[in-house]
């Protein structure tokens, strides 16, 4: 008998201020929040001499000048997966080797984005990750192959001229 008083009691209670609740105009849903993180920072690329390695995993990158790199360097290596470069209508222009952007394996969900153009490296970009997104780019003059899938899986090329390079424009 104590028992049900009790919760007769507290059912009074909890009535009573849900009554004065809405009596009072506070008709408020309660409802959980979601908190979201921050994006990450755009970390710029502003020379790639020396090479410049994108090491952020999921980093967003945004090229800012045109680049070009010391003599028989790369300009941009990829180190982490879902890196994000953006060359931002800028230019990589080699010194007639090495690569102007290396996606290093295992470094999967590259995205590399123009518009911007790559020109006088042996290969424009090599792709050696699985699923990277190269689009709107220009890949041209580069002295051996514009671009290069090696050991990749679900790696897309979209919207990009890739002309005048000396061994092939596209080579998998």
């Amino acid at each position: 008998m104590q028992k049900l008083k009790w919760f007769l009691m507290v059912a009074i209670v909890a009535t009573t201020a849900l009554t004065l609740v809405h009596s009072a105009g506070l008709n408020h849903v309660l409802t959980p929040t979601t908190v979201k993180a921050a994006a990450p920072p755009v970390i710029a690329i502003a020379s790639c001499n020396p090479t410049f390695i994108a090491n952020v995993p999921g980093g967003s990158y945004v090229v800012t000048a045109n680049l070009v790199p010391a003599a028989g360097q790369n300009c941009i290596v990829v180190t982490a997966p879902g890196v994000t470069i953006n060359l931002n209508g800028h230019t990589l222009t080699g010194t007639g080797a090495a690569i102007g952007i290396d996606i290093l394996p295992g470094m999967a969900g590259a995205h590399i984005v123009g518009p911007g153009a790559i020109t006088a490296f042996t290969t424009g970009i090599l792709d050696a990750a699985n699923s990277a997104l190269l689009e709107n780019l220009t890949i041209k003059g580069n002295l051996g192959n514009g671009i290069v899938m090696t050991g990749v899986d679900g790696s897309v090329l979209d919207t990009s001229a890739i002309v005048g390079n000396g061994a092939n424009g596209v080579y998998c």
